[in-house]
């Protein structure tokens, strides 16, 4: 097996096994890894993000992203804009104070996930393997972006 078929299949394993802690962590706050991801990103876009920058950031389909909203805001744990409320499309969703207090216990299983995986393994290989990710990540979206392009 070549080192590109070695990053593919552990890849996709270590995907796969993250998932499964993640399902496994959040099943204690009754949502799903893909209500987590939508938390995180508009907890890090405190004015808010619309749902096709939801799309773009989070890789979910119109559709996921509907059905999560419709979850959240059925939870409380997000809202409109209050600045976006002259608009019937293309407005912003934000976090509720239910939703930034929700953010913070999603926070700390987080942190607990990422001190699990990480341990015995130095701070500067962390470092750079995480420099080597984003790019690894950014050349396959480019990537995907060009294929797509072809047809």
């Amino acid at each position: 097996m070549n080192e590109f078929e070695q990053f593919s299949l552990l890849f996709s394993q270590s995907e796969k096994k993250l998932q499964q802690l993640k399902n496994h962590a959040f099943d204690t706050l009754n949502v799903k890894s893909s209500d987590i991801t939508y938390i995180l990103l508009l907890k890090n876009n405190p004015n808010g993000l619309a749902a096709n920058e939801l799309s773009k950031y989070s890789g979910y389909d119109k559709a996921l992203i509907s059905r999560i909203t419709n979850e959240l805001l059925e939870k409380d744990y997000i809202c409109r804009n209050p600045s976006d409320a002259h608009k019937q499309r293309g407005y912003r969703l934000i976090l509720t104070d239910k939703g930034l207090e929700f953010s913070k216990d999603v926070d700390q299983i987080m942190k607990e996930l990422q001190t699990s995986f990480e341990k015995n393994i130095a701070k500067d290989d962390l470092k750079l393997f995480y420099q080597t990710i984003q790019i690894i990540a950014k050349n396959l979206q480019e990537l995907s972006l060009e294929k797509m392009k072809e047809g």
